[in-house]
């Protein structure tokens, strides 16, 4: 660790050449240990992505956007990636899969024990945080959260368990892009493939059905303006540790401390 960090130092002290690895080590490594600029930037490192899904007026937009979200935050609604063709090694194939939620398991808002609520109480406070700290007055902030909970309560109802998800044979599905209408559900399927950049497969592995038939009834059937504030938490949450004091401590007191135990 010693040894990278100084190597790290090393070439964020160097003068190197614009778009090289080194520049971009460089630089990234300065920022993230300029703590004075993180806090006197607060939300404004993500400031663009909020304004945009706050323009959002229709669902074709919302898919649009839930395929740029996954780029570079957690996956919203159902998630994607190219990997390994589970009955067949030697080729990679593009898989669809449940996703969409921020505690990680399904059991965090289903179950109904006293540790239980508390934690599901404490998200919705996580959120309600990060939405003021991002510049939402209290009643939107606290209406996100209202929001952003009840679609993820949804998706978990429909998420496999863990013990379904070591099930290889339950989480194989492979289908013809054709057939995905029928076989999971009416969706602009060539048209969130093509935002995904993944224009012209021909098929793909849809590891969980239910899971993402639910995401695209959750898409169809709440208003544009429930639908924002969920992008919205997938940005926010994923950027939290990298912001300021503000974010990375609210981030810390529910994930580490009431999710996790750490003191």
């Amino acid at each position: 660790q010693v040894q990278i960090q100084s190597l790290i130092e090393e070439l964020g002290k160097q003068e190197n050449p614009v778009g090289s690895n080194a520049q971009k080590v460089g630089d990234l490594y300065k920022m993230g240990i300029d703590s004075v600029k993180l806090n006197a930037d607060g939300a404004e490192p993500i400031r663009a992505q909020l304004e945009e899904i706050a323009t959002v007026s229709d669902k074709k937009d919302i898919i649009r956007l839930t395929a740029k979200v996954s780029r570079y935050a957690s996956n919203p609604f159902f998630g994607f990636y190219v990997g390994p063709d589970d009955m067949n090694s030697s080729m990679n194939i593009a898989h669809l899969y449940q996703s969409g939620i921020g505690m990680g398991d399904r059991d965090y808002y289903l179950l109904q024990d006293e540790h239980t609520r508390m934690i599901r109480g404490e998200y919705e406070k996580l959120i309600k945080t990060q939405f003021r700290n991002a510049g939402y007055d209290e009643a939107d902030a606290e209406k996100a959260a209202v929001n952003v909970l009840n679609i993820e309560t949804k998706l978990a109802g429909a998420h496999f368990t863990k013990e379904m998800r070591r099930q290889p044979e339950l989480n194989y599905h492979k289908l013809a892009v054709a057939d995905l209408n029928r076989a999971v559900a009416p969706f602009e399927w060539a048209y969130y493939l093509e935002e995904m950049s993944a224009a012209g497969i021909d098929s793909l592995n849809v590891a969980q059905i239910e899971p993402v038939k639910t995401a695209i009834a959750i898409i169809d059937k709440e208003p544009v303006e429930v639908l924002r504030d969920y992008l919205g938490w997938k940005v926010i949450n994923s950027a939290a540790g990298y912001l300021s004091d503000d974010f990375v401590n609210a981030n810390f007191k529910f994930y580490g401390k009431a999710l996790s135990g750490s003191k």
